[in-house]
């Protein structure tokens, strides 16, 4: 799938949440180029990447399931919203409008909240609390996850980070300016690289562990450097 393709698809997506989640996600993995999800089986230990991952919550003497919207084991949890770009205010000008012509009113499915309004900002960040109780959920024998990924479905994606692979401590990745990838984003290959690496190799964008190989690299460089400079014949100390 070609991002124009992915965009003319997904740009003016809205309603229901839990209609085009599978779909967009779907396609988003086609688009990065990576496995779709597996089939679900009946024994979520064996669903290492599914869809609607099942997972248990304890209160006390109290059990229940939730269900995780994209799981893939020791790489990321995906937890999936649904905004809108319709304001109630806009919806009701159009239904006037109708009636003025003597049509019924419109049925229309609305997203959670308005995109950009504060309802919508706490929307997606309940939608990170839930990912992070689903991180909390995983049986302890599972790896925890790398990633915690909040998506607006066809509007943003929201990347979170814990490299330490413990606890829930998730940041904004790479940083709390880039965090959040508008669907435009999507266009750019570095982009989908980026996003390609959360779905394969997770690990390998760990900035502590690429700092570590950059300083190897250079050390290694150096030491060439130095051996070449002394068979030319200059004088240790001046090459130290």
């Amino acid at each position: 799938m070609t991002y124009s393709d992915f965009e003319a698809r997904w740009q003016k997506s809205g309603g229901a949440e839990r209609a085009n989640y599978g779909l967009f996600l779907q396609d988003l993995c086609d688009l990065l180029g990576v496995p779709r999800p597996d089939p679900t089986t009946d024994s979520p230990a064996q669903d290492q990447y599914v869809l609607e991952r099942a997972v248990q919550f304890q209160d006390g003497a109290k059990k229940s399931t939730g269900r995780i919207d994209l799981y893939k084991r020791g790489c990321f949890i995906l937890e999936t919203k649904q905004g809108t770009d319709s304001a109630d205010a806009q919806q009701k000008a159009q239904q006037a409008d109708r009636a003025e012509l003597g049509l019924p009113a419109e049925k229309r499915r609305k997203g959670h909240a308005l995109r950009g309004s504060v309802k919508w900002e706490q929307m997606m960040q309940a939608a990170r609390q839930q990912a992070l109780g689903y991180v909390r959920a995983l049986p302890a024998d599972e790896p925890r996850p790398l990633f915690v990924l909040v998506v607006d479905v066809g509007y943003c994606l929201d990347v979170y980070s814990n490299f330490a692979g413990v606890g829930d401590s998730f940041v904004p990745f790479p940083d709390q300016a880039r965090f959040r990838l508008p669907l435009s984003a999507l266009a750019d290959e570095g982009t989908r690289a980026l996003l390609r690496g959360i779905w394969l190799e997770p690990r390998e964008l760990d900035p502590s562990r690429r700092a570590a190989r950059v300083t190897r690299e250079l050390a290694g460089y150096l030491a060439g450097v130095s051996a070449q400079l002394e068979r030319a014949g200059h004088a240790p100390e001046v090459v130290a």
